[in-house]
């Protein structure tokens, strides 16, 4: 594959095309799958996938500066904190944000080839660590050419998902996909009044301060509401840190995940299942988080296993990128895990 570059009159056609330079397309090699970035004092990048010497696997991700008259100068490398001895393909960037979206089939995921992100630090000058969009993006299937919408209201991608094209009984295709983004809701709740709540439905009312295990002192924190069923966000809460307080309402019918995360403190998880008429109850729950030091341990409540079998749900995946993503931004950080399988079954 060579990358090409042409003018559109003002007709929408196409005018004087030409193949770029051996800047951009390596003689003997795949360059592909091709994007524009911009940074923040207006340089121009053009992004694309190719597999030529000089990089860290097959397919990796290298960039371009443009000229002032739009030429592409040479390329170099994203580096190894993008590219690894796998696949990254299909790059977008979203001026918005600053956010370059690639696929990978090497950084941890769900299986396949899964959609991540990441961003340019200019202290660092270098891209950080990547990060899963995790579940509903991704699956254990292939994920690719993810695109945002202008407005942030969604994205658009490519995948081979359940529910896609087959041919033979197989995911052969890659089928085109709209995704929607829920409108984010942070209830942060205020010291007066209290947020009031129809007693007369059934559901489950959470309520308390999020706060530090040894000083007893109140945290900023992100709690985040999880379906365990399908694994959708369902909503997300920030507490302030001068009050730490935090309210959620559980619907009744529903499997739940609740987890609690501030900088520097291990999370905290809480699994609760609801029966369908269970009617109204309300219940006082002090979240204390742990920071990071050694010897603090945490229980991941929502690790699920079936009965009589030794393989991890899907469920838990969530939990599980979690744990993940502690990892990725502690380094330093060693754990121990310790458990046990289903203890129904024989």
């Amino acid at each position: 594959c060579a990358i090409y570059m042409a003018d559109v009159n003002k007709d929408g056609v196409f005018e004087n095309i030409e193949k770029l330079s051996e800047y951009i397309n390596e003689p003997g090699y795949n360059n592909t799958q091709i994007t524009l970035a911009k940074t923040h004092e207006g340089k121009e990048f053009l992004v694309f996938a190719s597999d030529r010497p000089g990089g860290y696997g097959k397919m990796d991700l290298w960039s371009s500066e443009l000229s002032s008259s739009g030429k592409p100068k040479k390329a170099s490398n994203l580096g190894k904190t993008i590219n690894s001895p796998g696949n990254e393909l299909s790059p977008s960037y979203y001026d918005s944000t600053s956010t370059l979206y690639f696929s990978s089939d090497w950084h941890a995921g769900l299986g396949g080839i899964d959609v991540f992100s990441t961003s340019f630090d200019e202290n660092e000058e270098a891209y950080v660590h990547p990060t899963n969009l995790g579940r509903p993006i991704n699956t254990p299937n292939d994920e690719l050419f993810f695109s945002m919408k202008e407005d942030s209201s969604g994205a658009f991608m490519a995948t081979n998902r359940e529910g896609s094209f087959f041919i033979n009984e197989e995911h052969c295709c890659h089928d085109l996909y709209e995704v929607s983004f829920k409108k984010e809701e942070k209830i942060i709740l205020p010291e007066e009044p209290e947020q009031e709540v129809d007693t007369t439905i059934n559901m489950l009312v959470l309520k308390g301060v999020v706060m530090d295990m040894k000083t007893k002192l109140p945290l900023e924190s992100k709690l985040e509401l999880v379906n365990n069923e399908d694994g959708m966000l369902i909503e997300e809460i920030n507490t302030k840190a001068e009050q730490g307080k935090y309210m959620v309402m559980l619907p009744s019918g529903g499997d739940y995940a609740i987890a609690v995360s501030s900088p520097g403190y291990l999370f905290h998880s809480e699994n609760f299942i609801i029966a369908a008429a269970e009617g109204f109850k309300q219940v006082e729950k002090d979240i204390l988080l742990k920071r990071i030091e050694v010897g603090s341990s945490i229980v991941l409540k929502n690790i699920f296993f079936d009965f009589d079998k030794s393989t991890l749900r899907e469920v838990s995946y969530t939990e599980l990128n979690r744990l993940l993503e502690l990892l990725v931004k502690s380094p330093n950080l060693e754990i121990e895990i310790s458990g046990h399988t289903d203890n129904k079954g024989s």
